[in-house]
């Protein structure tokens, strides 16, 4: 009778160790699926802005080659 008391506890007492660690396994997933998200957001703001700086640059370039040529024309 004790030995079937015990192998139930037992078997209770690995299905909580094993709930727990399954718990701990998805909220570690959880974690690093955000931390990669949150890379990738990061990657294209920074891609975002280098864009928007080179257009920048390229439209301010062209116009004073227009103003050059246009003072050329003179």
């Amino acid at each position: 009778m004790i030995a079937t008391v015990l192998a139930v506890v037992g078997t209770l007492l690995g299905s909580v160790v094993t709930g727990t660690f399954q718990h701990l396994a998805a909220g570690r997933a959880e974690r690093a699926a955000a931390a990669e998200q949150l890379r990738r957001d990061r990657l294209d703001a920074v891609t975002g802005l280098a864009s928007a700086g080179s257009d920048h640059r390229r439209a301010l370039w062209m116009r004073g080659e227009a103003r050059a040529a246009k003072r050329g024309r003179r």
